[in-house]
């Protein structure tokens, strides 16, 4: 399964989210897209078809995107490739959705794929959505240099104009090679997890000192490397304003003036595409 957390077992920004808006993350390795107005989201636990899952409360008519960006488009290319997912409408009202792909070659510009799958809901409706895709490299991308940062990006919709009225409830999201949807993959959470630190990763970082006055220095390495160099902010917990430095995709350095002969920071390491 190419998709990351398609179980919605991990959420380290939080477990519930009201008003978020566009291009922001909430479950790990997933985001918004809402270009007209914000989108309110949270965990499922002990659901029907899995454990967890995402609530989508869905109560306008503006256009919602469910997203995640699967790095590196190059394993894709001329390959056949299946998208499953469980989808239930727990609103009042039936609703259209739209799911598909995009492909992102150089980190920013969007090629969308013109065969988009939609399908409808009635309220309470639940179902198993899958359909396959081959990304062609000729007719894709015409020539276009595919750079690092380039993405595959997936998505679950509702359009415009369109409203269920309620919750959407999602969950087992997979994306593997061939024309079938197998299975669900559910791997182990400690394994979810450290797919997802590879891009977002927080933790907490201490440091002591012999005497009073003394400046608390200090390097973390992080238990794995992450995607790229990170955006590290850090947050001080005991002691003063920390400053970082030295910072690599697999940790940095920090200092700080102590309270009580030691200080302590959180600390959020961000390498999203």
């Amino acid at each position: 399964n190419y998709i990351i957390n398609g179980g919605f077992d991990v959420w380290q920004r939080g477990t519930s989210f009201s008003s978020l808006p566009s291009s922001t993350y909430h479950a790990d390795r997933w985001l918004t897209y809402s270009p007209s107005g914000t989108m309110d989201l949270s965990i499922l636990i002990n659901g029907t078809y899995a454990t967890n899952g995402l609530i989508w409360n869905k109560t306008t008519s503006n256009a919602e995107y469910i997203i995640q960006n699967i790095e590196n488009i190059r394993k894709f290319i001329n390959k056949e490739v299946t998208v499953s997912f469980y989808i239930h409408n727990n609103g009042t009202q039936t609703a259209n959705y739209l799911s598909g792909l995009s492909y992102v070659y150089d980190g920013s510009t969007n090629i969308y794929e013109p065969n988009n799958y939609s399908f409808t809901l009635a309220p309470q409706e639940a179902r198993l959505v899958s359909f396959t895709r081959t990304l062609d490299y000729a007719s894709v991308f015409n020539g276009k240099t595919i750079g690092p940062n380039s993405y595959l990006q997936f998505f679950i919709a509702q359009p415009a104009g369109q409203n269920n009225n309620g919750e959407n409830i999602i969950n087992n999201v997979q994306l593997e090679e061939g024309s079938v949807a197998t299975p669900f993959e559910q791997r182990p959470y400690g394994l979810e997890l450290s797919l997802c630190e590879r891009y977002y990763r927080t933790g907490v970082s201490e440091f002591g000192v012999r005497d009073t006055g003394d400046v608390a220095i200090g390097s973390l390495e992080f238990g794995s490397a992450m995607r790229t160099t990170p955006t590290i902010t850090a947050t001080p917990v005991i002691g003063g304003t920390p400053t970082v430095s030295d910072i690599y995709n697999k940790g940095f350095s920090w200092y700080a003036t102590p309270g009580n002969l030691h200080a302590r920071i959180s600390y959020i390491a961000d390498a999203e595409l």
